[in-house]
């Protein structure tokens, strides 16, 4: 995925934040707090799709772009399931109040920095696969 096929504007907002080393807070973006236990309030201008999270932690060519305060995230909407079993973080991961509408798979992922997930919601309804899957993770 090249960073012009990221279609949607929330993404390459949140790119372009992530590459200045700032957090890439929707709830300031917006001038809106919303509880991520809310199902209301969610709309396209905070929506992250699981392929651009998934581009930004394992292919090389952003990668390699991330500061080194890593990825911050406040306030997005992930209503795709994200899987990133398996895989190796080389930087921290913050996904703050946030909002996952499907599962999110993370089984024996490697973190060789942080891993928050702080005042985010899990809503998927589904226990098959578990809302948040942490078998096996390691975190340094």
């Amino acid at each position: 995925m090249s960073r012009e096929e990221w279609m949607e504007p929330a993404e390459r907002w949140a790119w372009a934040e992530i590459c200045a080393g700032r957090v890439a807070n929707f709830n300031e973006r917006e001038h809106n707090i919303i509880a991520s236990g809310s199902s209301r309030g969610w709309t396209d201008l905070r929506k992250l799709r699981s392929e651009f999270i998934r581009s930004i932690l394992f292919r090389e060519q952003y990668k390699n772009l991330i500061p080194v305060e890593g990825i911050r995230i406040a306030g997005a909407w992930f209503q795709d399931p994200v899987d990133v079993a398996y895989g190796r973080l080389t930087h921290q991961l913050w996904l703050t109040d946030c909002r996952f509408e499907e599962a999110v798979n993370l089984q024996g992922l490697v973190v060789d920095g942080w891993l928050a997930f702080d005042g985010s919601t899990f809503a998927s309804q589904s226990q098959d696969p578990p809302s948040l899957n942490l078998e096996d993770v390691k975190v340094a």
